[in-house]
């Protein structure tokens, strides 16, 4: 790492002695000086700063921009080339590392945060005869601008198959008299988290959890504040009691921020579908989520568009459809249900929910398929509160446990934890045997309650000769959750304990556990293998 700087530049002075008689773009991120604990510097950069390590990375950080400014001139493109240099957040700082990885004074707030020292930072932009030299800009833009103007810049027109959030700032950039930003609100996320929204001069930070976003910490919710940012850059007092109008207005502009480009689990009408690397779900041409990347022949009993007929919901009472669930923020133990557009549901799909006339989720029937399976491949994605816990069983007879278990140590967990193969269960045992078998998740790979995680199953039914005698045991052959490995050939010898059928059979439903806490499932996807 100590060497990255050196070889970033010297690859990018190539590039430019390169490409200096035709038109190029070059896009330099550094690596460092990062968020990580240790900030990294070339060997003849060691030791010449005030600040340690990271006042080294520093250094070679400005070294590295004169040696591409000094390129331009070599080149004699000097005064053909636009540079922006910028950083993507402010510095973290006081989290006990040796030395301090940066100061954001006057600004309130470390990177990561909703405050100013998180998301303001300087943005340098350089143009001979462009750009007026020692000019100042204090309007509102982003690193998003950047596509829109530069393609205006090159004559181009940004994407129109896609909405595009940037703005052309080019005005602001030329210094042109009376130029103001394009943004009319500017929304502050961190991790899809909605944590603040600005328009104008006033700032309103959101009470929401930030463990949602933060899963390292303790549910902690933060304080509604309001700040006047021309009169208190440092975000000092909060006048969110003095002024309640301006808080109800951009209260209302949060709501409809949530409602286009949504709110970590609430899907919002604007996105476009990511591929998630961790839990490895493909996406279909379609912009659905496929099964692991399953071909098309996948069956969805519960996602995008689909409706709910795949499940007996007359059975399964205390299960009901909704657009959108998340962690209620006032009450962690409970699920907060949010149909929040018209029509939503045939946008981003449904979600069933087993808090219907119950928030504690303690009263629900089984939620039961209407089609019975032997040998299939199961996606499912889930989200439980705070100390929930549910199951899916397979057939509705062999439970994989869906619970609360996050930051468990691997050496603790049980097969009753997040991922286990449930325990079989005999009453006519004695009564320290009556519980027998069950398989632990081998690794902890759970999210904290209020996130959305992932199982995907691999499940061979147990097999029977033709006289109806079972020759075979149901197995597990593989269950991944939120991506990672967590069981591989795991055999049942019987139903775990608490099924919809007590006997075994070569097929059977999917169906849910529904009166243990609250859980809402979506993406609910089966490709049988018979």
């Amino acid at each position: 790492p100590n060497t990255l700087t050196e070889i970033y530049t010297k690859d990018a002075v190539d590039y430019i002695t390169k490409n200096k008689d035709r038109p190029f773009f070059l896009y330099l991120p550094h690596a460092v000086p990062g968020s990580s604990t240790a900030a990294f510097a070339g060997e003849k950069f060691r030791g010449i700063s005030d600040n340690g390590i990271w006042g080294d990375c520093m250094a070679e950080l400005s070294w590295s921009t004169g040696e591409i400014l000094k390129a331009l001139k070599d080149n004699g493109i000097d005064e053909q080339t636009l540079i922006v240099w910028t950083s993507d957040n402010g510095a973290f700082h006081g989290n006990n590392r040796e030395l301090p990885m940066g100061v954001n004074d006057p600004l309130r707030g470390t990177g990561g945060q909703p405050y100013e020292g998180g998301f303001r930072v300087p943005c340098i932009a350089r143009w001979p005869g462009k750009i007026p030299a020692g000019s100042v800009c204090d309007e509102v833009t982003t690193s998003m601008d950047l596509l829109p103007t530069l393609a205006k810049l090159i004559g181009a027109e940004a994407p129109k198959d896609r909405i595009i959030d940037g703005r052309d700032i080019w005005p602001l950039l030329a210094g042109e008299k009376d130029a103001k930003t394009p943004h009319e609100n500017f929304f502050y996320y961190r991790t899809g988290q909605l944590r603040g929204v600005r328009s104008g001069k006033w700032k309103l930070v959101l009470p929401v959890n930030v463990r949602i976003s933060q899963p390292w910490m303790k549910a902690t919710f933060a304080k509604l504040e309001l700040f006047d940012l021309e009169a208190d850059i440092s975000e000092t007092t909060n006048l969110a009691d003095k002024n309640p109008d301006i808080v109800k207005k951009l209260t209302a502009t949060a709501d409809e921020a949530r409602v286009k480009l949504g709110d970590y689990t609430l899907l919002g009408s604007e996105q476009r579908p990511a591929g998630w690397l961790d839990s490895v779900v493909a996406l279909r041409a379609d912009g659905l989520p496929g099964v692991r990347g399953y071909p098309g022949d996948a069956i969805p009993l519960l996602a995008p568009g689909s409706e709910v007929m795949a499940w007996d919901m007359e059975a399964s009472t205390g299960w009901a459809e909704t657009s959108a669930a998340a962690l209620d923020v006032e009450n962690s133990k409970q699920i907060k249900l949010a149909a929040i557009a018209p029509n939503r549901f045939d946008a981003v799909g449904g979600v069933l929910h087993n808090t219907d006339g119950d928030p504690a989720g303690k009263k629900g029937a089984p939620l039961i398929s209407r089609e019975s399976f032997g040998d299939i491949e199961l996606h499912i994605e889930f989200l439980l509160s705070e100390g929930s816990n549910s199951g899916v069983y397979l057939m509705g007879r062999y439970e994989v446990q869906m619970l609360d278990s996050y930051g468990k140590a691997d050496n603790e967990l049980k097969y009753g934890d997040n991922g286990g193969i449930y325990q079989r269960w005999d009453d006519t045992r004695e009564k320290e045997k009556r519980g027998y078998e069950g398989t632990a998740p081998s690794t902890n790979a759970s999210r904290p309650a209020g996130e959305w995680q992932s199982f995907d199953i691999v499940f061979q039914a147990p097999r029977f000769d033709k006289d109806g005698k079972k020759i075979a045991d149901a197995t597990f052959v593989s269950v991944h959750h939120n991506g990672v490995l967590i069981h591989e050939n795991v055999t049942c010898t019987g139903p775990t304990r608490g099924p919809k059928f007590e006997n075994e059979a070569a097929t059977g439903p999917l169906t849910f556990q529904g009166n243990h806490g609250p859980v809402a499932l979506r993406n609910i996807w089966v490709r049988p293998l018979d």
